[in-house]
Order: C-alpha cells, then sequence, then structure tokens
C-alpha cells in the first residue's frame, strides 16, 4: 500500500495571525490555516507529499546555474518549511511560475531548484523529468513547461510499458482537465498522446482550486489550493449535482488530495485544511 498528498501552488505564505476559517477566501492564504494544513497533511501520515508546481511566486529564482545564498533562502522558506510541516519526503514537479511562465523551460531557473534540491535529504528533483515508484504504483514525474522530445517520450513509453506495479500514475503541474477557462488546460491529453500511454491518475495543480473528474476513462486529481485560491461554482460532496462532462468535483477552497493505493484498488479523498473530507472518490482493478 501506498500513502500520498498532493497539493500545489503553494509558493507564496502571509504571516497574519487570525484564527483560521477553513472556508476562508483570502488570498492568499493566512497563516494559520496554511499550518494547519501541514499538520493535518501529517495526520494522514504520508509516504511522500507531491508538490506539484508553482513552489515559487511570482517567479522562481534565476541564479544563473550557481545556487547563490538569497535563493537558498528563499527555496527555504516557501519549500523547506513545507517538508518540515509535515514531515514526510516532498516530490517536486514544477509549474509554469517557477519557470518564468516560459513554455519552452528557463535553464537558469530550473537549475537553481536542482540545485538546491540536491542539498535536501528529503526533498526530490533529481532532474525536470523522473521517476518515483511508491507502494503499487510507479509515477512518472514532468515538467510540462516543456513538451517531450522523442527521446524523452521513448523513455516514458520504455518505463510504463516495464513496469510490474499494479498502476501507473503521472504527475505534473499542468492539468489534464479543468474548467473556469483556466489556461493550458490541454497539457495532459498532448503529453500522453506524445508518449503513447494513458495513466490511470493524472496528478496535477495549476488550478488553484480543488477538483477531481474522468474524461474519456482518465481519472485526473487537480490539488492547487495550497497557496491562493481561484473562484469556481462548487460542485459534488454535499453540493449539488455537477453538469459539466466528467466533472464530479469542484470547490474553491484551500485543502489537499490524500490517495490511498492498493493493488486492488484507488481511493481519493480530498480534505480541507483540518484535514475535514469534502469528497471520495475510488476506483478498482
Amino acid at each position: 500500500m501506498g500513502r500520498l498528498v498532493l497539493f500545489g501552488d503553494s509558493g507564496v505564505r502571509t504571516e497574519t495571525e487570525q484564527p483560521c476559517d477553513p472556508g476562508t477566501s483570502e488570498t492568499p492564504v493566512p497563516a494559520p490555516c496554511r499550518a494547519a494544513l501541514l499538520a493535518s497533511i501529517a495526520a494522514d501520515r504520508p509516504d511522500a507529499v507531491f508538490v506539484l508546481g508553482d513552489l515559487v511566486y511570482e517567479f522562481g529564482p534565476d541564479c544563473g546555474g550557481t545556487l547563490d545564498d538569497a535563493s537558498r533562502a528563499r527555496f527555504d522558506d516557501l519549500i523547506g518549511t513545507l517538508q518540515a510541516g509535515v514531515d514526510a519526503p516532498l516530490v517536486l514537479a514544477l509549474g509554469n511560475h517557477d519557470v518564468h511562465q516560459s513554455t519552452t523551460g528557463h535553464d537558469a531557473a530550473e537549475a537553481c531548484y536542482l540545485a538546491w534540491a540536491a542539498e535536501q535529504p528529503d526533498i526530490h528533483l533529481p532532474a525536470r523529468n523522473f521517476v518515483v515508484e511508491i507502494g503499487p504504483a510507479t509515477i512518472p514525474v514532468f515538467d510540462t513547461n516543456r513538451y517531450p522530445d522523442a527521446a524523452l517520450a521513448a523513455d516514458v513509453a520504455a518505463v510504463v510499458e516495464s513496469s510490474t506495479r499494479a498502476w501507473t500514475f503521472f504527475a505534473a503541474h499542468h492539468v489534464w482537465k479543468t474548467y473556469d477557462d483556466k489556461e493550458g488546460e490541454d497539457h495532459g491529453p498532448r503529453w500522453a498522446a506524445r508518449v503513447g500511454s494513458t495513466p490511470d491518475l493524472w496528478l496535477n495543480a495549476h488550478a488553484h482550486l480543488l477538483q477531481m473528474g474522468e474524461y474519456d476513462g482518465v481519472a485526473a486529481v487537480t490539488s492547487g489550493a495550497s497557496g491562493k485560491l481561484r473562484a469556481t461554482t462548487a460542485c459534488g460532496g454535499e453540493e449539488a449535482a455537477c453538469d459539466r462532462a466528467g466533472l464530479l468535483f469542484t470547490r474553491a477552497q484551500y485543502g489537499y488530495a490524500l490517495v490511498v493505493v492498493r493493488r486492488d484498488a484507488v481511493e481519493v479523498t480530498f480534505k480541507d485544511v483540518l484535514g475535514a473530507p469534502l469528497f471520495a472518490w475510488s476506483r478498482t482493478r
């Protein structure tokens, strides 16, 4: 069995000290709610926490390939504190803000992230694209700011084909599908087409909300509600039924997603910052 937590769009923090209202829409997230979120994640005892991009706002440090003290301090503040709060290993993906909104990447900024992560024993970002295995799941983690060239596509296809684990998840910053007119919402299907494989779950952030859908057989988990929120009309859970094709749940509320994966089943539970369940979904083999 493996236990994963997903969140993203986390790269902003404040020092406001009012009590945490788990239903707040204040942006960015008030410091007490951020602390509550991290404590709730720690209480779920995940094997790994996937922080799915936009790790730093407005833009990631550009240190020219050599990590400097100012960049290191910024990473320590915005990412290192996450790892300390959840008390579990972090798996990172790069988002569009991390690479200065470039659709072709930003070598100098990427080098900063990779150099900093290499210094951290419990933070995993060994390359822009890499693979982790947790419980019965093989999980390629993608930098979806750039589309894969033929060599990368072949590598990913080989990993998927050779995996003996029960499930394959793809993790990335950009969405498979979302609503509310979020840009970049076709990245997931384009990546899958490029590598010739569709995942059992696509795991992403980017949309600044919590969302779950099934689109042409692909289940997509959006967990990007840990830094600032994007307005949406709630559905799923105790709300009225969703009337948008494939959409099962959406909520503009700070929180995270817990994924529990066994050989014969996978369960996704969205939770608010206090760890209260908002919506649950499952699939069996």
